[in-house]
């Protein structure tokens, strides 16, 4: 599945690796490398609160690997910029 998945992000099909990510971490819930995989499909989709739960995920299971914590950072990072950018917004436009 793994295999497979990663045949797909080279095709830039991130729905389709992300499926078969998730189809491994249902295998094996304590392999981290399915969890960071899927960050990135998650990424790349534009989906950062899923790529931030992803990353966390990946972290508590292997808290050795630096990836799983660059990755949650970047997505912590916009989501917290987006965040506050909406909650500036309004008070621009008022």
């Amino acid at each position: 599945l793994k295999v497979k998945g990663n045949d797909f992000v080279g095709k830039r099909k991130y729905v389709k690796a992300l499926t078969l990510y998730e189809q491994a971490a249902e295998v094996d819930r304590t392999n981290a490398i399915y969890w960071i995989n899927m960050a990135f499909c998650y990424e790349k989709l534009n989906d950062l609160e899923e790529c931030k739960n992803a990353s966390m995920k990946c972290t508590e299971l292997d808290f050795s690997f630096w990836k799983g914590f660059y990755t949650l950072a970047f997505a912590q990072k916009i989501l917290w910029g987006l965040e506050q950018r909406l909650e500036v917004l309004p008070k621009f436009f008022n």
